[in-house]
């Protein structure tokens, strides 16, 4: 009984380390929902990746993919107030101008930019003046996922009207996203950020369904571990006994 036990756990351990890679990847890809870049009115970038981000946007612009860029601005930060570094928009102006892009193809919108759901909402004064623009959003591939979920919660039917675009990180290798320190906080902490926007900006059956299924899951997590606990106990009280 004890060799079959320890069969069939060597077994069940041999196969996850073998497809351990292949798991992984899946998921930082479950947080990927990139589109196909298609042409737009409008290209925005999210403000967080600008050596990423606004690259990818200024390869859309030049190659005629978007008419023009709207830039968020964002909050002055300590180290921009002491003179130590740029504001990030000025920075995403700075890139744009460098790489040719012409003045009128740029545009700052109104506001300031806070969080992924608060860009998005700012975002919204392009359709107010242009109600039948069309616009791709420009972000981090691990960031996808949760840019898009805001704007489905925000603009609803509109949403048809974005795209989403991932640009690649410059931090870690996305395939082996695990082996990078940067990579594990990253993909983490997206999961973590994804579950705060699924519970704070969801209704509230959504939100009972968010917390009903989280709670399921930390349930099987104990109860896998009590098991795999039970079984260790077994085994080593059986060696013991032989």
């Amino acid at each position: 009984m004890i060799r079959r036990v320890g069969f069939a756990m060597l077994l069940i351990l041999g196969l996850l380390w073998a497809s351990h890679a292949q798991l992984l990847r899946a998921v930082a890809n479950g947080l990927d929902v990139s589109e196909p870049i298609l042409p737009s009115d409008y290209v925005v970038v999210l403000p967080g990746g600008p050596e990423t981000r606004t690259f990818a946007a200024v390869v859309i612009l030049r190659e005629g993919l978007a008419k023009r860029t709207a830039i968020l601005r964002n909050p002055e930060t300590n180290a921009v107030q002491e003179g130590l570094r740029l504001p990030t928009h000025e920075m995403t102006q700075r890139i744009f101008q460098e790489r040719g892009i012409a003045e009128e193809r740029m545009f700052f919108l109104d506001g300031e930019s806070r969080t992924t759901h608060s860009d998005l909402e700012l975002i919204g004064s392009i359709l107010e003046t242009d109600p039948d623009a069309t616009i791709t959003i420009v972000t981090n591939r691990f960031h996808t996922r949760r840019a898009r979920w805001a704007a489905a919660r925000i603009y609803g039917e509109k949403l048809e009207r974005f795209s989403f675009v991932g640009a690649p990180s410059d931090v870690f290798v996305w395939e082996t996203w695990w082996q990078s320190q940067r990579g594990l906080d990253l993909i983490l902490a997206e999961y973590l950020k994804l579950g705060y926007y699924m519970v704070v900006y969801s209704t509230s059956m959504q939100r009972l369904a968010v917390v009903a299924t989280a709670l399921g899951s930390t349930l099987v997590a104990v109860v896998w571990l009590r098991r795999r606990r039970r079984i260790f106990d077994l085994h080593h009280e059986q060696a013991q006994q032989t």
